[in-house]
């Protein structure tokens, strides 16, 4: 297997373990082994453990950011094509992927290490002027709001209160009842 492939696998493998266990707990020896192949090989293929890391995060926003797409149907439009609202579905998409979100939530845990903050940042940036850029200028509340949202699922999420593997509260369905996301 290739070089590329074996990364991509390796991130792929990563992506649940980092987010169930966070950056301190998780050993590089550990995703090898999972991976199936030896640490010394992961970190030739990614760095310090830090960039693996970080590698896993960049990963996770990028399925975030690629779910929202996916969700809208959303592709280059000019400024006259803008709807006033994001979709429903964007929601959906979000929540659709528990371990993203418990990754995101990682990465804003880990944020102490100042590489890692600005990696965050950069990318909490981006993820809002992406669902900024699918409204009109003038509804851009909207984008603040699905924002908003997403952290609210983002955090719902870890504490298994939405998503496949729910376990909801008496008070977590007034919660987010407004996003329509809550398994029946």
């Amino acid at each position: 297997m290739s070089a590329h492939k074996r990364r991509e696998q390796a991130l792929s493998v990563a992506l649940p373990i980092f987010a169930e266990k966070g950056y301190v707990a998780t050993g590089t020896y550990e995703i090898a082994e999972k991976v199936g192949i030896s640490q010394p090989y992961v970190i030739r293929l990614f760095g310090r453990k830090r960039d693996l890391f970080l590698a896993v995060l960049y990963y996770a926003w990028d399925r975030l950011e690629g779910s929202l797409l996916h969700s809208t149907d959303y592709h280059a439009r000019d400024e006259h094509e803008h709807s006033r609202d994001l979709p429903p579905t964007a929601l959906d998409a979000v929540l659709s992927e528990p371990a993203v979100l418990h990754m995101l939530l990682q990465g804003f845990a880990a944020s102490s290490d100042p590489v890692i903050r600005e990696a965050v940042r950069d990318r909490f940036g981006r993820f809002y002027m992406l669902a900024r850029s699918m409204v009109d200028m003038k509804e851009i509340e909207v984008a603040h709001h699905f924002l908003a949202d997403v952290m609210l699922l983002t955090t719902t999420a870890a504490l298994r209160l939405t998503g496949p593997d729910a376990v909801p509260a008496p008070w977590s369905r007034e919660l987010v009842d407004d996003l329509r996301i809550m398994p029946e």
